[in-house]
């Protein structure tokens, strides 16, 4: 009965391994999918940045901004902790 019981042991061992390593694999695959799509998004607003900030509008605005007597900041907002 011992020995049976040891079998019995190690194979739920063995299926609890492999159970871990399965999830494993499939959390490097999710990670690995939402890692390619943060880099598309990334690229994509880098290239939409680019084309803003070297528009004729934007250096017009920020001669605007920088001709003003002052500067209009948005004001501090106190968020509760």
């Amino acid at each position: 009965m011992k020995g049976l019981d040891r079998d019995r042991q190690t194979d739920r061992q063995n299926e609890t391994c492999k159970e871990k390593e399965s999830m494993e694999a499939t959390k490097a695959l999710m990670n690995h999918h939402l890692v390619t799509k943060l880099e598309l998004s990334l690229e994509s607003e880098c290239r939409v940045l680019l084309q803003q900030w070297t528009s004729p509008h934007f250096a017009h605005l920020c001669k605007k901004f920088l001709d003003s007597n002052h500067i209009h900041l948005q004001k501090p907002v106190n968020l509760p902790l």
